[in-house]
């Protein structure tokens, strides 16, 4: 973050905070609520609960979506993302990922979504963090 701090205002002169998704999201750890939403077996990821009035992601992620990856990392059913370093694998939350990134850069999201006419499927939605 003080990396990021030192480069934002080194090129606008101005620190604009760091960047947040504005979501509320829950686990996925229970077996039978998975199956129950329709998730297969072997996938992973979180309950979007709500979304922020005004956050970046406002209409793109609705509630009851699950999230399954940030920019091709996928999500544990605990929220926790793997990223690599010193050649070892460190779990952190999902909201690490995203903190870490200056504001304005875009980030992908995949997520299954319900509908009535092709039940649960992938989408994948591209925002700019603010």
């Amino acid at each position: 973050i003080l990396q990021l701090f030192l480069e934002e205002v080194e090129k606008n002169g101005t620190w604009g905070g760091v960047s947040e998704l504005g979501i509320v999201a829950r686990s996925l750890e229970c077996d039978s609520y998975r199956a129950y939403i329709g998730m297969e077996e072997s996938a992973t990821g979180i309950l979007i609960s709500e979304v922020a009035p005004l956050a970046a992601v406002r209409g793109k992620i609705l509630p009851g979506d699950v999230l399954t990856h940030i920019d091709s990392l996928g999500v544990s059913n605990e929220g926790k993302v793997p990223v690599s370093t010193r050649g070892q694998n460190v779990y952190l939350h999902y909201e690490a990922v995203l903190t870490c990134k200056p504001k304005g850069s875009t980030t992908v999201f995949s997520l299954l979504r319900k509908s009535e006419e092709r039940g649960l499927h992938v989408i994948h939605v591209s925002v700019e963090l603010s």
